[in-house]
């Protein structure tokens, strides 16, 4: 019986951490995210997004690219 209670003691103490833990680091992320936000937004200056992703080509180098076309009879 001691030992369910010193188990669930535990589990209850590190689920009370966690949750406060969680509530720091969105507290955290929200105050830079407030100061990334303000930096960002100047009246004058285009908004560009920019994809760090590169386009692979999903072709071997010696197949040709497909092309759409549509049958005619």
């Amino acid at each position: 019986m001691m030992m369910i209670l010193l188990f669930t003691s535990l589990f209850v103490i590190v689920a009370i951490l966690t949750f406060f833990r969680n509530v720091l680091l969105a507290m955290i992320a929200g105050v830079i995210g407030i100061f990334r936000k303000n930096k960002k937004d100047t009246p004058n200056e285009p908004k560009v997004r920019r994809s760090t992703k590169r386009k692979k080509k999903i072709y071997a180098d010696n197949e040709g690219e497909y092309v759409d076309y549509e049958e005619v009879k």
